[in-house]
């Protein structure tokens, strides 16, 4: 396939892993570059490195079709990992997380819709769904909408990222020390 090099290289660095399936892939090529393609496939037990400040992942499962302008991502994954030092102290591993995301490149901005996404390990059940348009004026801008069904109180701390400070995450593992939380909403919305 006529791949850039740029991306071929960015796909070695992150070591994709996993069994693709159902795969359908139509390209038409000119000579500015790619064009038009379309792609649908299935995939289970996907893995990927993390790269700078881009989260690894492993254990994903689920399916995509895209385009040039559009596509959707549904993922259905059991024992899903996210690996992201540059963000979390740890891994964060979740035992069932199942969701659908949307994107449309055609528009005056690129637009990641999330129709919903659901989640599960030990310490957390819960859901979220919203969008993020990547503005080119103004970045990227956020609305998303959380729900928790339940939450270890302890927990907390291993999923509050880093750039919110030592400091703050060591005075949470002190005061955090037990409880469950039930039924929670968080909204975050802002560029």
């Amino acid at each position: 396939l006529p791949v850039p090099e740029s991306l071929r290289a960015a796909l070695t660095a992150r070591a994709p892993r996993g069994r693709v399936s159902q795969l359908s892939l139509s390209l038409e090529t000119g000579a500015a570059g790619p064009g038009r393609y379309q792609l649908a496939a299935r995939f289970d037990g996907l893995s990927m490195r993390g790269l700078g400040r881009i989260p690894g992942f492993s254990g994903a499962a689920g399916s995509v079709r895209a385009d040039q302008t559009a596509g959707q991502l549904e993922l259905d994954a059991r024992r899903f990992v996210v690996d992201a030092p540059a963000h979390f102290e740890a891994p964060l591993v979740f035992d069932v997380v199942h969701g659908l995301l949307d994107w449309r490149l055609d528009g005056p901005a690129p637009v990641l819709q999330l129709q919903r996404l659901a989640f599960e390990n030990p310490d957390v059940a819960g859901g979220a769904e919203g969008r993020v348009v990547l503005d080119p004026a103004q970045g990227p801008v956020l609305e998303l909408k959380g729900a928790l069904v339940r939450a270890s109180v302890a927990a907390v701390p291993r999923y509050v990222p880093l750039v919110a400070g030592d400091e703050t995450r060591a005075w949470l593992r002190s005061a955090l020390v037990g409880g469950t939380v039930r039924d929670a909403t968080v909204v975050v919305a802002g560029p």
